[in-house]
C-alpha cells in the first residue's frame, strides 16, 4: 500500500489540504532594513545580506534579491549604465568602461 501523499487521484488539491502550501507566510520588512536595503543597492545580494547580518538582521540572499526586484531601488534614473551613457553621449558601448 502506497502512502496517502502517492495517491494518484487526489493530486494537488490534497497537498494543499495536508501540507497548507497555499500559505507561504512573508515577514514584513521593517524601516531600517529597508533603508539598509535602499543605501547598498548597488552591491550584490550576498554583500547586503553581511550588511544587514552586521546591523542585526537575518535576511537571505534570495529574500533581498526578491525585495530589491520588487522595490526597484537598481532603476535609478539618476544614475547610467555604460551602455545607457554611450547612447545617450553617441558612442560606441564599448569605450566607455574603458
Amino acid at each position: 500500500m502506497s502512502p496517502a501523499y502517492c495517491h494518484p487521484t487526489s493530486g494537488r488539491d490534497f497537498f494543499s489540504t495536508h501540507f497548507d502550501i497555499n500559505y507561504l507566510p512573508e515577514n514584513p520588512w521593517i524601516e531600517p532594513e529597508l533603508t539598509i536595503l535602499e543605501r547598498y543597492a548597488w552591491m550584490s545580494d550576498e554583500r547586503i545580506r553581511l550588511k544587514l547580518k552586521a546591523a542585526g538582521y537575518s535576511l537571505s540572499a534570495t529574500g533581498i534579491h526578491l525585495k530589491l526586484r520588487r522595490m526597484q531601488f537598481k532603476h535609478n534614473p539618476s544614475f547610467y549604465s555604460a551602455r545607457g551613457l554611450a547612447q545617450a553621449l553617441g558612442i560606441d558601448s564599448h569605450v566607455v568602461p574603458r
